[in-house]
């Protein structure tokens, strides 16, 4: 998905024109290359000159405003992964053959940027329903994909870590390593991926040594490191009866743990330790850490691993960044997904909403939750795993104040699976105190519906969640990537 990248008609112009048709003409000399190789056989060369004729128009009707009201988002029969990204966010596609990739097999290709962004940048009406045939028209091969990273919205998909140990990081990022040594000052770990490293402890929210199989029993561990914490601003141990003892932990390379307490230095049984947890954000920590994220990208692995990473770069099977203040290097092949924030995205969990009421059925009111669900949960519809979102109960309206470059609000918007198939609710979005999108019935284990709004000039927008059926029961819903497609500088 690109923000800003949907096609005008009437102006008959987009961003993306010099893409389609390059991606189109390398597809076609790909082709040519493989089938002369294969088959050596006339009739073979001449459709892939086809190919690259079909490809050329498309690329020319979008131009002329002919082609649909959107782009393509993916080659037909095809994955796309970055091949390269440059240090000034320009990306380099490379497209492989569906047939010799697994969907979700980040080492092969992921799915196409934007298929999972939840939308198509197409203006659908206030039933919910396509305003118009959105469908690309037969024969087109190009793929609508962004130049930069500051026009990507999502490529891949993020991968749930499956396994302990698990490093949290106080600002929400994961990561899926052994741990090394544990002191008063840094934590070191060893990564499959990053090898042997030292991190600062103060960017440390919590050390995870049990993960649960069961997701509700992970989602009550991920409610915890979200939680405040200890006023004191002290660590615990948690133990896996439930038990905490608060102190200064310690860990050293034998894997033994010792819990320091006034002084007195305790000897803690490592196998009983559920997770460990320290100090979090207070608020203005919070408000200072969403201001720095601008610029950045959530970058994940198959293993489980995401970070919030800086001055990110792809070279073919090599990768480096920045994060924690350090260089990091590593190989490319387990890239699962990049979501940059800021730029021309921005996130409406990384914001303060100005107005928030919810209206319960029967019981007591109930809060939202940015990139979590409504329970505080880790954020899961269909299966899937998402860094942002938003999650509400029925009925309830949750307002956010829009800045003048601002051009759209696009998100999905599902039932979270906590729910098992349950719950019922209809969504809307109002701009500026008017309706401009409504859903029919989204009911709990459907797919998430897409939804596009444009906002040119609007200073308000209301996110409402109301009853369907059953009242409230289970209607958990989550806004899935919530964002805010602003106008390039």
């Amino acid at each position: 998905m690109i923000a800003g990248a949907q096609i005008d008609r009437r102006r008959g112009s987009s961003p993306l024109n010099p893409i389609v048709g390059n991606m189109g003409f390398d597809w076609a000399q790909a082709q040519i290359g493989r089938r002369r190789a294969s088959s050596g056989g006339l009739i073979a060369v001449l459709r892939a000159l086809v190919v690259a004729v079909v490809c050329a128009a498309w690329s020319q009707a979008i131009a002329q405003g002919d082609a649909g009201a959107t782009a393509p988002r993916e080659v037909p029969g095809h994955w796309a992964r970055p091949e390269s990204v440059a240090a000034d966010g320009t990306i380099r596609w490379r497209l492989l053959p569906r047939d010799d990739s697994a969907p979700g097999d980040s080492a092969a290709g992921a799915a196409a940027a934007g298929s999972s962004a939840g939308t198509t940048g197409g203006i659908r009406s206030r039933q919910g329903q396509p305003a118009r045939d959105e469908s690309p028209q037969p024969g087109a091969l190009a793929a609508a994909l962004p130049a930069a990273l500051d026009e990507l919205v999502l490529w891949g998909a993020f991968v749930e870590p499956r396994r302990a140990p698990l490093v949290i990081f106080r600002d929400g990022g994961i990561l899926a390593a052994d741990i090394v040594e544990l002191g008063a000052a840094g934590l070191t770990i060893d990564h499959d991926l990053f090898g042997e490293r030292t991190l600062p402890i103060g960017q440390v929210r919590a050390i995870v040594l049990q993960w649960p199989a069961g997701r509700e029993a992970r989602d009550r561990v991920a409610a915890q490191w979200r939680g405040l914490g200890r006023a004191d601003g002290q660590a615990e141990v948690i133990f896996d009866n439930g038990d905490r003892l608060p102190g200064q932990p310690s860990m050293g390379r034998d894997g033994r743990i010792e819990l320091s307490q006034g002084g007195r230095h305790a000897a803690v049984p490592a196998d009983r330790v559920a997770h460990i947890l320290f100090a979090a954000l207070t608020a203005a920590e919070e408000e200072r850490r969403d201001a720095a994220s601008s610029g950045r990208s959530w970058v994940g692995w198959t293993d489980g691993t995401c970070l919030l990473v800086e001055q990110l770069v792809v070279a073919g099977e090599q990768l480096s960044f920045r994060s924690f203040g350090s260089p990091w290097k590593g190989s490319s092949r387990s890239l699962a997904a990049i979501q940059p924030l800021g730029a021309r995205v921005a996130y409406l969990s990384d914001r303060q909403p100005n107005a928030y009421r919810h209206v319960p059925f029967l019981d007591a009111t109930r809060p939202y939750c940015f990139d979590a669900t409504a329970t505080g949960g880790w954020p899961r519809c269909r299966g899937q795993f998402y860094r942002k979102a938003i999650g509400m109960t029925s009925a309830a309206r949750l307002g956010f104040a829009v800045e003048p470059r601002a051009t759209a609000f696009a998100a999905a918007v599902g039932i979270d699976d906590t729910t098992d198939g349950g719950g019922s609710v209809r969504v809307r979005v109002f701009v500026d105190g008017l309706p401009q999108w409504s859903s029919e019935i989204i009911r709990g284990g459907q797919p998430p519906v897409d939804l596009f709004v444009k906002l040119d000039g609007a200073s308000q927008l209301d996110l409402v969640v109301d009853f369907a059926e059953r009242a409230d029961v289970l209607d958990r819903v989550l806004w899935l990537n919530p964002r805010l497609i602003l106008r390039a500088e």
